[in-house]
C-alpha cells in the first residue's frame, strides 16, 4: 500500500507527464465504488487540489480532467441515477467547486455533474436507453451562477485573466447547450 508521501509523489509525476502531452489528451480520475459507497472523497479531493498548486498547472489543465468509473460495470443504471454517486459528486464539489474550469467537454462528464448536482424536477423514461429530464430555470440559472462564480475564486487565486474565464464560460454554455439543456 502506497503512503500520502508516495501517492503524492505519484500523482504529482502523472501530473508532469500529462501537462507535457498537450492540451488536447485529458486525464481521467478514477472514481472507484468503495469510494463513493465509502463515500470517501479524500483521493479524490487531494488529485484535484493538486492541479491547483500554481497557475501553470490550473492552465494546463484546463478542460482537460475526466472521470473513469471503476466497479461500475455490471451497473444497470445511469451513472447520474445512482445515488451515492450523486452524493459522491456533490460531497466532492462542496470542497472543489472548480469543475467549469477542469471537466474536459468531449464526453458526458459535465452532463453528469449537472444531473448530479441539481435535482431534476421531472424524469421521464422513453424507451429503454433515453430519459428526459426536466430542470426548473432557477435551478439551471443556480448551478451556473455557483459554479461560474468558483472560476471567478479561480481566477482571483491564481491569477488568470476575464478573458481566460469568460472563453471558458462560453464553452461550457455551448457544452450545455449541445447537450440540449437550454442555459
Amino acid at each position: 500500500m502506497l503512503t500520502d508521501e508516495k501517492w503524492r509523489a505519484a500523482v504529482q509525476h502523472h501530473i508532469n507527464a500529462a501537462k507535457n502531452l498537450g492540451e488536447d489528451i485529458p486525464m481521467l480520475s478514477p472514481l472507484r465504488r468503495e469510494h463513493i459507497k465509502a463515500l470517501d472523497t479524500k483521493p479524490l479531493i487531494d488529485f484535484l487540489n493538486m492541479l491547483l498548486v500554481d497557475a501553470e498547472t490550473v492552465r494546463a489543465f484546463r478542460g482537460r480532467i475526466g472521470f473513469n468509473l471503476e466497479g461500475f460495470e455490471n451497473e444497470k443504471r445511469e451513472p447520474e441515477d445512482i445515488p451515492e454517486l450523486r452524493n459522491y459528486l456533490r460531497a466532492v464539489s462542496a470542497k472543489f467547486p472548480y469543475w467549469f474550469w477542469f471537466m474536459e467537454t468531449r464526453s458526458l462528464y459535465l452532463k453528469l455533474l449537472l444531473y448530479s448536482l441539481c435535482d431534476a424536477e421531472l424524469r421521464t423514461d422513453i424507451g429503454s436507453e433515453h430519459v428526459l429530464r426536466k430542470y426548473s430555470r432557477d435551478d439551471l440559472a443556480k448551478f451556473m451562477t455557483k459554479y461560474g462564480r468558483a472560476l471567478n475564486d479561480l481566477k482571483e487565486r491564481v491569477g488568470l485573466s476575464d478573458t481566460e474565464v469568460e472563453a471558458r464560460i462560453e464553452q461550457i454554455k455551448k457544452y450545455y447547450k449541445k447537450q440540449g439543456l437550454y442555459l
